[in-house]
């Protein structure tokens, strides 16, 4: 059976390193909490819990595609990680949505 050489990286291992350049702390803390243990139970158990996105249930469709789920209060915003209570299902064009209109209010402050 063939075998990568060694020293080359695995393309399938997730990493916790920023691609980007940005010196943002926040943006490595996050990063590192949604490869965490801790966030992919969490998410598994409400995803399992609601399966499907909230915005769209609310406007009659059950949209059970791309997935995410999202903090209500958005970490950097001082929610609470690893709270259920913080937490909902949306797709992704919704949560895209909801995250566009929370940068806009935070450059608006």
């Amino acid at each position: 059976m063939p075998s990568l050489p060694k020293g080359k990286k695995k393309k399938w291992i997730a990493s916790s390193k920023i691609k980007n350049k940005k010196s943002n702390n926040s943006t490595t803390i996050n990063a590192d909490f949604y490869n965490s243990r801790a966030w992919r139970n969490l998410r598994k158990f409400h995803i399992q819990q609601f399966p499907f996105c909230k915005w769209c249930k609310e406007e009659g469709k059950l949209t059970i595609e791309k997935l995410i789920v999202d903090h209500i209060i958005e970490i950097n915003d001082g929610g609470d990680m690893l709270n259920q209570d913080n937490l909902q299902t949306l797709c992704l064009p919704h949560h895209n949505q909801k995250t566009q209109w929370n940068k806009a209010k935070r450059l608006k402050k």
